[in-house]
């Protein structure tokens, strides 16, 4: 089973143990790194273990509840019954972790009880795990934790996955509807908050702020059940200026446009990182764009970003692949490199990216949790009924505020009104709201015929509202008619045919052997391939070279173009293109098929669809 892991530091209500002659009869020997399990029974209401160990050793200590409502504390003394270590669990969380540096080489005792007056198993640990170590069971340990306490987040909601978590609410938000987001597993809409605050990670006070967000960003909403996945931690504040600044309503969702900021300095964990953000999009064959600092990531999988001391906004392309534009420049991006934004001291962009390198210390080992539920939301989530207060009659039915924010709630307490993904009924539901509810209103139309809160649009005739209404900005503006290309029957659309492969320098002739399509205006219109050469150390001074041909063919081929992960362009034609890297002095690279971006649309020309083909040699 999965354990949720709270830990805290020992308060006064810890009861410390003497022990005397007769109470060291029952004693369990065990030893370092290895786990060992005790039952607290009515009769036995105290469990002793003994352990020896040496002067110097550092040890850490957990303990766990095995069985459900049940939560231990232990003390450790040495063999003259003096305190050594008190391991106290005043919020009788279900595991609790210590370290300990033992100063004086002999037997130990483990003193371990209830702490909320239950009984049933636990297990201890007792293992010579360093601080780092620790710290890292920690953070891994933690960020798996989040899968259990925030499965019930749904499309365009934040949890908090973890202790020292807090957000402020939009301004005017009324008071009279509770906003809670400090407890673990409290959820809120991101719709309706202004910022995220989290706390560093500090292991001995048993601090961590962990947050989990699924995002709708540009995904489209037919598609419900696929949405970006976020996960914040560590000493990090987020502004939800896609909210905040009405510059930003009509071009970006919740959450898709922000500012990000973290504390700066030594990571409390040297081999995984315990501040930043980690964001994976679903697998829809699509870029997600995102607006971060000012700097426009087109993400396609899963990254990590992180504020550095050098003044830099770090990106880690953990998988896939990305574009990162800032100051008009844009850099390509594959799996295992770093791209570094210079910013302001308000880690703002101030510079274009700089170009692509491998990541430091390796790609960093951070555990998205799996929770992005299936089916659209079942009804959107409202702001909270004040207890005690009445309308109509009915003790359920929450009274519209005079002032504070604009809500809405259904016209009729017996219907359940539907919420659309557009502001028509020609727009799909999504999603529908309780009649004894009160939803926050985001936005409106020009007519102010249709409203938006944060699961969609709703019709204005079937509601009523209350709060300051007068000021709704509007978030929807018609698009301009436009007719859809279509494509020339004859041609087929292309798929996706990326791909990432490996040279080995020692092995003589051809390896790889290529080929794909693209195609326009429907289908994919660009394939990246991304290689990387292995052992070219062992064959350095033999000679050996990199030889690669490309070459391309089929309706619109004039418009075909090598885009090279140095920003060179070149023709892609019917003759092959041959290249030759003397001595490997590339290690990696990405070469992109793509269309010249003077093509235009080919709808008038019957489409276009290039096949084009590569092939990869090692030459003496």
């Amino acid at each position: 089973m999965k354990f949720r892991m709270r830990w805290l530091s020992l308060c006064l209500g810890l009861t410390l143990f003497l022990v005397t002659g007769n109470s060291i009869l029952a004693q369990t020997p065990t030893t370092l790194d290895s786990t060992n399990f005790g039952e607290l029974t009515t009769d036995s209401q105290q469990v002793i273990f003994t352990f020896s160990a040496e002067a110097g050793q550092e040890l850490s200590i957990e303990l766990s509840s095995v069985t459900d409502g049940l939560a231990v504390q232990a003390v450790v003394l040495d063999s003259s019954n003096a305190l050594v270590l008190a391991l106290g669990n005043p919020n009788n969380a279900t595991t609790i972790r210590s370290s300990l540096t033992i100063s004086t080489a002999g037997t130990y005792l483990v003193l371990v009880s209830s702490s909320n007056t239950q009984t049933g198993e636990f297990a201890l640990r007792l293992s010579t795990t360093t601080d780092d170590e620790l710290c890292e069971t920690v953070v891994l340990d933690t960020l798996n934790e989040v899968q259990d306490l925030c499965s019930a987040t749904g499309r365009n909601q934040a949890c908090v996955g973890n202790l020292q978590v807090s957000a402020t609410p939009i301004e005017n938000l009324s008071e009279a509807y509770p906003f809670n987001f400090t407890n673990v597993g409290d959820i809120v809409d991101i719709a309706t908050v202004d910022s995220f605050q989290l706390a560093p990670l500090d292991t001995a006070a048993g601090v961590w702020g962990v947050a989990f967000m699924l995002v709708q960003a540009d995904i489209p909403d037919s598609l419900p059940g696929q949405n970006v996945s976020m996960l914040l931690f560590g000493d990090v504040e987020i502004n939800n200026t896609a909210i905040t600044n009405p510059d930003l309503l009509l071009d970006y969702r919740p959450m898709q446009a922000f500012y990000f900021s973290s504390g700066i300095g030594e990571q409390r964990c040297n081999a995984i990182p315990d501040t930043g953000i980690l964001i994976e999009t679903p697998d829809i064959d699509a870029q997600i764009t995102l607006s971060i600092n000012e700097v426009i990531v087109q993400l396609g999988s899963t990254a990590f970003f992180s504020l550095s001391d050098q003044q830099t906004l770090d990106i880690d392309l953990i998988e896939g692949s990305a574009l990162v534009s800032a100051e008009n420049q844009t850099q390509l991006m594959t799996t295992g490199q770093r791209i570094s934004v210079p910013v302001d001291e308000n880690f703002i962009a101030s510079a274009p990216p700089n170009r692509a390198i491998p990541i430091p210390n390796g790609i960093p080992n951070l555990p998205m949790p799996d929770i992005n539920n299936e089916e659209p939301a079942p009804l959107a989530t409202p702001i909270g009924t004040p207890a005690g207060n009445t309308d109509g009659g009915s003790s359920d039915r929450p009274p519209l505020p005079e002032t504070g924010q604009c809500v809405l709630r259904s016209f009729d307490e017996d219907n359940n009104p539907n919420v659309r993904s557009g502001p028509s009924t020609e727009f799909g539901i999504s999603s529908f709201i309780l009649p004894n509810e009160l939803y926050p209103v985001i936005g409106r139309t020009e007519e102010s015929d249709w409203y938006q809160i944060s699961t969609g649009w709703i019709a204005g005739f079937v509601t009523e509202r209350g709060g300051d209404c007068d000021n709704i900005p509007i978030t929807y503006i018609p698009p301009t008619a436009t007719p859809m290309p279509t494509a020339t029957p004859s041609l087929p659309m292309a798929g996706n045919n990326s791909f990432s492969i490996t040279i080995d320098a020692e092995v003589l002739g051809t390896q790889h052997t290529l080929s794909g399509n693209i195609s326009s205006p429907l289908g994919i219109s660009r394939d990246n391939v991304t290689y990387t050469i292995i052992n070219s150390e062992t064959s350095m001074g033999m000679g050996r070279s990199l030889s690669y041909s490309i070459s391309c063919s089929g309706a619109g081929v004039e418009y075909a173009v090598i885009i090279f992960s140095d920003g060179g362009i070149e023709p892609c034609d019917e003759i092959p293109n041959n290249y030759l890297d003397m001595g490997f002095n590339t290690l990696s690279r990405t070469i992109s098929i793509a269309f010249d971006s003077e093509m235009g649309d080919m709808t008038d020309e019957g489409g276009a669809f290039v096949t084009w083909n590569m092939s990869f040699s090692v030459l003496r």
